[in-house]
């Protein structure tokens, strides 16, 4: 970048940001107080892009506002919620009855730190048989908040065309279908699994259909 005449950084700040280990983060934010930097150079708090956005604050930015990949109500809530209605949908309100669907569990202490049975259960027991999905026509994905739960999903599929992640991992994929299990007994509002960018990412995940599985109530729905 110092050696470009213009430099162009596509990004998004209202989606996941690099993951920071918990050791890289302890180093770097050693050697960061030491020399008493800018707080936009922080490498722990801070993407490629927010570390930019924060440095210079009236560098010209364009929002690619044309949404060619959700089904409209999906993406709907996303423009809604963090986009201030701004994105133009591109895609067709398809014959779909159903394209947001929630499932709720039974009320109980199922969620065990990182990992929740009773939703792993509810996902190939209900979900995906009361769904008569096709996996030879339409492409199924599954997402955890947590990597302990997104293991235990890869364990219990057994189907090899289901991919089964974080969301974390899972961005910059798409399904046709994406089922999200959100573990937790209750969400409070500063939770992990109720974090914006997380919510967002998992959103923009699919085509055409977002099945979200919880127990508790999600503050953002």
């Amino acid at each position: 970048m110092s050696c470009a005449k213009n430099v162009v950084i596509v990004g998004d700040v209202k989606q996941l940001p690099n993951v920071v280990p918990s050791e890289v983060r302890g180093k770097t934010t050693r050697i960061f107080e030491s020399y008493h930097l800018n707080e936009a150079y922080s490498y722990a708090n801070h993407s490629l892009l927010s570390s930019i956005v924060s440095l210079y604050k009236d560098i010209p930015k364009t929002l690619l506002k044309e949404h060619y990949r959700c089904h409209p109500k999906i993406i709907g809530f996303c423009n809604q919620k963090f986009y201030n209605n701004e994105l133009v949908v591109m895609t067709d309100s398809e014959e779909q009855e159903k394209p947001l669907l929630l499932y709720k569990t039974a009320k109980g202490n199922h969620a065990r730190g990182n990992f929740n049975q009773r939703q792993i259960d509810v996902v190939f027991n209900e979900i995906l048989p009361n769904q008569k999905t096709n996996t030879a026509k339409k492409s199924v994905g599954i997402i955890a908040p947590y990597r302990l739960q997104a293991d235990k999903l890869k364990k219990a599929t057994g189907i090899q065309e289901i991919e089964v992640d974080t969301g974390h991992k899972y961005q910059g994929r798409e399904r046709d279908v994406i089922i999200l299990t959100t573990i937790a007994n209750e969400v409070s509002v500063d939770d992990f699994v109720d974090g914006p960018n997380l919510i967002n990412v998992a959103h923009g995940m699919h085509d055409h259909q977002l099945l979200l599985l919880r127990q508790a109530f999600y503050p953002a729905y």
